[in-house]
């Protein structure tokens, strides 16, 4: 079968060409793009909503379900299940994002590949794809605190997007850590500005079903015990609709990549 990004690479990366082939992609390749962070999304979501509900109904017994809250008021049990839940679906969360890149790979070289194949790399290297979250969000964070200033956010923005390809270079390429993000900062170059609409029409894409899974939580009410169990429900909801937006942007960001990768390539076999 032929991959639907099987045209000659010329010209910049297209912006909302881009998106629209992240779109066909999904479709062309469903089960293969879809499955992996499914897999490992939806069983994670699961698992936090009723480790969620059982901490609530037995040691947690009487106390405010809104966790977040609770990290304010300083409770110091619902405190650590809040970081600690939080840090296991960061952990998975980026296991997820990897296999979803190699999925996308195989997808836009026109591979089947089975689900197993996928997973292994990026479990094999979930550590250095952890590292790379933490500093994604370091950065993040970085942003908001500069964000005081309109020089600081910029620098912080500056940085992001520079850094924005770390997963693609560090689970395509086989890089470490530190060549991931070096290989990011390199390949960004001059390409910035391009990068930020692709991300934009893909948001904008995205924003309307993003907003309708966030006002699930409106649902959360009623008594202790009932708000528990409808946090859970709500939360493994949440976990379960947001795989494909998420599997979307992965797919938008992976094919950004290869089409920045593939230019590059052509632009050097042109010049020997």
């Amino acid at each position: 079968m032929n991959s639907p990004a099987s045209a000659p690479a010329a010209g910049p990366v297209p912006v909302v060409g881009t998106v629209r082939q992240a779109w066909q992609l999904i479709v062309s390749f469903p089960r293969q793009t879809l499955l992996p962070m499914f897999a490992i999304e939806v069983t994670v979501a699961c698992i936090s909503a009723v480790v969620t509900a059982i901490l609530y109904l037995t040691t947690f017994d009487g106390q405010n379900v809104w966790l977040p809250g609770d990290a304010v008021t300083g409770r110091a049990g619902p405190v650590f299940a809040y970081f600690a839940l939080g840090a296991f679906e960061l952990l998975f969360a980026q296991v997820a994002r990897g296999a979803t890149v190699i999925a996308v790979a195989e997808a836009h070289a026109g591979r089947r590949v089975p689900l197993p194949e996928i997973l292994d790399p990026a479990f094999t290297r979930m550590g250095g794809l952890l590292a790379l979250a933490i500093v994604t969000y370091g950065i993040i964070f970085l942003g908001i605190v500069l964000s005081v200033t309109i020089i600081g956010a910029l620098i912080a923005l500056f940085i992001f997007v520079r850094w924005s390809l770390v997963f693609e270079v560090f689970m395509l390429d086989g890089a470490s850590v530190g060549g991931a993000l070096a290989g990011s900062w390199a390949m960004m170059r001059g390409s910035m500005l391009r990068y930020l609409g692709v991300l934009l029409v893909a948001f904008g894409l995205a924003l309307l079903p993003l907003v309708g899974i966030s006002l699930l939580q409106l649902a959360v009410g009623g008594g202790h015990d009932t708000a528990v169990i409808v946090t859970a429900i709500v939360t493994a909801a949440q976990g379960v609709l947001v795989v494909p937006l998420l599997v979307f942007f992965t797919a938008v960001t992976t094919l950004f990549y290869l089409g920045l990768k593939e230019r590059k390539e052509a632009s050097y076999s042109a010049g020997e």
